[in-house]
């Protein structure tokens, strides 16, 4: 079969995409952006990145992970530099001066869009979050007239502004503006199209739902197992991982609280069960969550793309959490890197996307973020399986669907559509 690449050849040149992405790498935590941007070259899609050189803030710390692989040749990358505003934007930002910390940036944009934009020819692409991204498409759109696609890759506006009031107003009439304006929208989530269709009353043919998922299918994994195979999960220790952010959005401490309670309950395991967790050194982790640490609950660090594959893969259980029932339309990009890794799944979460992957496919357990008890009981159920490799076999089945080459591969043919309509 032809891919889309192929087809297109034959007929014409793909035309530029304009990716504006205001935090790209090596930054750290942005290489899903980097797939994003690599699976549409993959389609034949020439790809031009628009982000910032010198991201800056006081409370927002942009750390720097020089270890993510190199893109492709068929992306290029333009680093616009702008003043550092260090405190001044996030504050502007709290005053609600301003509707985004990082505006200096989408200001930028728009003063250099002449030269940024250097083709006939182009698609727009704007990925959310943060806000500051569907601004700057918002300036491209209107100078160039080129095909806009949105990228939901959160939640926007109830959780920028979730009551009514002169902000959600106002970002309200950006938000339909911008949408009206699409000529397509992709979503993370069903629950986030469903809101936008909701609010909007967006067709079905103008969004469609990729999902995050994983990138590079990881070394250790795609190994066949049956039910005599010896367990290679677990030992005489069972090793639960956390990696990723460390904010009160997650507030991973859940996980240490049950922990504890866990060993009032049963002491004899204060030897036999470890979490450890990787993660930014950052306000919340210094104020709130450093206290819970001690006594088989470990901080191993913030570690490097090239290297945190490969640590959290040594482990037996990976955990995420969620820790508000306004996240339950969300699943984790942590979900689907566990998936990657072939780990069962311990989710301390809202009901909703991320616990319905879970449970219908039993991959892991899925309980609710405020339920400390019920977690409790889930760590001590994982620790008491003799053999975990039932998980395992069950990622395995559904785990191709759930990689972003493949997810994103309907977002480059949806565009391709567009392209024969112009």
């Amino acid at each position: 079969m032809n891919s889309i690449k192929d087809n297109y050849e034959m007929t014409t040149k793909l035309p530029q995409v304009y990716f504006f992405c205001f935090l790209y790498p090596p930054i750290a935590r942005t290489r899903s952006r980097q797939i994003i941007a690599q699976s549409l070259s993959e389609a034949g899609f020439p790809v031009k990145v628009i982000s910032i050189k010198n991201p800056n803030g006081f409370f927002n710390k942009f750390l720097k992970d020089t270890s993510v692989p190199p893109d492709s040749l068929n992306v290029k990358v333009e680093y616009l530099k702008t003043p550092n505003w260090w405190i001044l934007g996030e504050l502007l930002s709290i005053l609600k001066v301003i509707p985004d910390p990082q505006m200096n940036w989408a200001w930028a944009v728009k003063r250099r869009m002449r030269k940024i934009i250097d083709t006939k020819q182009g698609v727009i692409i704007g990925l959310y979050p943060p806000l500051v991204n569907f601004i700057a498409t918002d300036y491209a759109k209107k100078i160039t007239g080129f095909p806009l696609i949105l990228d939901y890759r959160d939640e926007f506006l109830d959780l920028i502004a979730p009551y009514s009031g002169s902000r959600r107003s106002k970002l309200l009439n950006f938000e339909q503006k911008i949408v009206n304006a699409a000529d397509l929208i992709a979503v993370a989530t069903p629950e986030i199209k469903n809101k936008l269709q909701s609010r909007y009353g967006i067709e079905d043919k103008k969004i469609i739902v990729c999902y995050s998922g994983f990138s590079q299918v990881h070394k250790s994994a795609n190994q066949s197992f049956d039910n005599q195979t010896e367990n290679v999960f677990k030992k005489e220790t069972l090793k639960i991982v956390y990696a990723g952010a460390i904010s009160q959005h997650q507030k991973p401490e859940i996980i240490a609280l049950a922990y504890k309670k866990l060993l009032q309950k049963y002491p004899y395991l204060k030897e036999k069960i470890t979490i450890t967790f990787y993660g930014p050194d950052n306000y919340y982790f210094k104020h709130v969550f450093k206290k819970y640490l001690g006594n088989g609950l470990i901080y191993g660090g913030f570690l490097p793309q090239s290297k945190i594959d490969d640590v959290v893969a040594s482990y037996d259980v990976g955990f995420f959490s969620l820790a508000g029932d306004n996240y339950k339309y969300a699943i984790p990009r942590k979900l689907f890197d566990y998936i990657n890794m072939e780990l069962p799944i311990l989710a301390a979460i809202p009901r909703g996307e991320a616990w319905k992957i879970i449970e219908d496919n039993k991959i892991g357990k899925a309980v609710h973020y405020s339920n400390i008890d019920e977690i409790v009981n889930a760590v001590y159920d994982f620790y008491k399986m003799d053999n975990l490799n039932y998980y395992k076999q069950n990622i395995q089945l559904i785990k191709d669907q759930f990689s972003a080459q493949h997810q994103y591969k309907k977002l480059a043919k949806k565009i391709s559509e567009i392209i024969d309509e112009q």
